[in-house]
């Protein structure tokens, strides 16, 4: 089931470039049905949903489909009901805040998750506690920093905090044994610069003067910072780095066979 559908998606996704857009609309509309109550596909779910978005960006019937599934879900959620069918990894049951905010994501749409938290906070408050860091990043979109700060009140202290966390991580980690070590600790710098990001933003629109190198100067190590400095500067560009070394390398164990 699972690969039959990973071939599907593929196909969808040349769907779309080739301008097929209701075959490639079939093809997410079926995975939507079947990830619900199938597990094992919790960990393309993003991908696909991202596809969607995109497919959603020059096909009307995809955004239109998108947006009831959407709108259905936020029903549910404002009846009380907090999970969906689906199983999220490590096999809790997933969250159907996570999954709206998710869609509204695909749709680029982030008014539409912070309305959201709103409803969820007058009615259902500790909801809101609940997913705030899941809707931090649509709060700061539509700039309510002062709802943000409710729920940051001491942003420099979350970013030291973070800081701190990041320093054990490469004092420990770094340099890496093993691809696989080297991998995590790059995916935690990730983390702690769009954490940065964030908090930085939030700084900056409750009126404080904060450069980027705030988020740099609570790190120890040289190589941690010209990472960080990378992707606050361009989003993606350690994945992207990441990628570009594990093809160097998987051409350097081909030409030695």
């Amino acid at each position: 089931m699972m690969e039959e559908l990973l071939v599907k998606l593929e196909q969808a996704q040349q769907d779309m470039l080739e301008g097929r857009y209701d075959e490639a609309l079939a093809v997410h509309e079926e995975f939507n049905a079947v990830q619900s109550s199938d597990p094992t596909l919790a960990f393309i779910k993003h991908f696909a949903l991202k596809d969607w978005g995109q497919l959603a960006r020059v096909h009307a019937p995809a955004r239109i489909s998108l947006q009831k599934i959407r709108e259905r879900e936020a029903a549910l959620l404002r009846q009380g009901d907090v999970h969906t069918t689906a199983v999220a990894p490590g096999g809790t049951k997933a969250e159907r805040f996570h999954d709206i905010a998710a869609m509204d994501d695909a749709l680029g749409q982030p008014e539409a998750t912070h309305a959201l938290f709103l409803q969820l906070e007058s009615a259902r408050p500790e909801l809101a506690q609940r997913y705030f860091r899941r809707a931090f990043a649509a709060i700061l979109a539509v700039g309510d920093y002062a709802l943000a700060h409710r729920y940051a009140p001491d942003p420099q202290a979350q970013l030291a905090a973070h800081g701190t966390r990041l320093n054990d991580i490469w004092k420990h980690l770094w340099p890496a044994p093993s691809h696989k070590v080297e991998a995590r600790v790059l995916a935690e710098t990730i983390g702690y610069a769009g954490e940065a990001a964030q908090l930085l933003q939030l700084m900056r629109g409750l009126g404080q003067e904060v450069a980027d190198s705030a988020a740099l100067e609570l790190l120890d190590a040289d190589e941690a910072k010209d990472w960080v400095a990378k992707e606050l500067a361009e989003p993606g560009a350690i994945s992207a780095a990441m990628a570009e070394l594990e093809m160097k390398r998987d051409q350097e164990a081909a030409d030695t066979q």
